[in-house]
């Protein structure tokens, strides 16, 4: 039996997909506000458990009878209300998540990080998966709390637990429109007018999920594997999701000026109508940081092919255009 926690969001929704396409006997975890909306085709192929990583009891429960655990549960926020919690969720969490399996003998885990917790640094050398964290202005709190939950990990892999870490780009796919990086797609739709400079790399989901399934069905573990198809300009993708949107292409470089004052501006806004952040501080710096990641290991490993990310792109698009309609 495989548990999946986070399984109905991003990523954790196409590892569910995937594997009860292979057939494969699954649980997953939910909450009482959970959005089903991206596994709703399926859900009645899955044994769904109400728990939450610090419910150690129900999560506890969840783990009974299981074998394998694919991690995908984490909270990202770049509003520093929220990073109090955060940080609870995703290294508490996971510290509860890794110190279960190994009081119920779970055979294997994969625990899904981010490339955030690689070396960021703005020499514009590529970062591979030897590159160690620095502490730097440049990290966002997300990163940070991946990072030491990513410590967690490595600690109970030294105690018994076959581990593997697999730190995915930005991917692209199906998604919450108005989440993350599918939230791309509707920004633009709705007719974003800004880009910028700063690079970064990009997956698709979909290769993300097979990839992270290839390497426990492989019994690849204590290591890590950054998962990118390759680095972009966001201009580049910009452009390609408001050409297969059919609609215009950001067209006004946001500067660095430009984002600092936007998110000061964007500040004020929400202080006093109470609505969420558009843009933060910390996504204002990350805009335009220019990163460059390698998939060599991956590819050397495994072989993998990945699918082109702007057929990625045309392929999301037409989903949204899809949902629209």
């Amino acid at each position: 039996m495989i548990l999946v926690t986070g399984g109905t969001g991003f990523m954790g929704s196409h590892l569910l997909q995937q594997l009860v396409a292979e057939n494969q006997p699954v649980k997953a975890i939910f909450r009482h506000n959970s959005n089903f909306d991206l596994v709703k085709n399926i859900k009645h192929k899955i044994e769904w458990c109400n728990a939450d990583l610090m419910d150690l009891h129900n999560l506890n429960e969840a783990l009974k009878d299981v074998d394998e655990v694919y991690h995908a549960a984490a909270m990202v926020s770049f509003q520093s209300k929220n990073h109090p919690q955060m940080m609870q969720i995703n290294i508490e969490g996971t510290a509860n998540l890794v110190n279960l399996s190994l009081q119920n003998g779970i055979k294997k885990f994969a625990f899904i990080s981010s490339v955030a917790t690689l070396g960021r640094n703005e020499t514009m050398q590529l970062i591979d998966e030897k590159s160690e964290w620095q502490d730097s202005k440049l990290n966002t709190q997300y990163a940070l709390s991946k990072m030491l939950a990513e410590r967690e990990v490595w600690r109970s892999n030294a105690e018994g637990l076959p581990t593997v870490i697999v730190n995915p780009s930005i991917m692209l796919g199906n998604g919450n429109w108005n989440e993350g990086s599918a939230a791309f797609f509707q920004n633009i739709f709705n007719g974003l007018k800004f880009y910028t400079k700063g690079i970064n790399a990009f997956v698709g989901v979909e290769d993300a999920a097979k990839i992270t399934i290839e390497l426990m069905n492989k019994n690849i573990f204590n290591q890590r594997f950054i998962i990118a198809e390759n680095n972009y300009s966001y201009q580049q993708i910009f452009n390609w999701i408001a050409y297969y949107l059919n609609c215009k292409t950001p067209s006004i470089e946001a500067t660095k000026f430009l984002s600092a004052l936007g998110w000061r501006i964007d500040y004020m806004r929400t202080k006093f109508n109470a609505k969420k952040s558009l843009i933060t501080k910390e996504t204002a710096a990350t805009a335009h940081l220019q990163c460059f990641y390698s998939n060599k290991k991956i590819k050397q490993t495994l072989a993998y092919s990945f699918k082109p990310i702007e057929q990625v792109i045309a392929e999301t698009a037409q989903l949204f255009l899809q949902s629209v309609k």
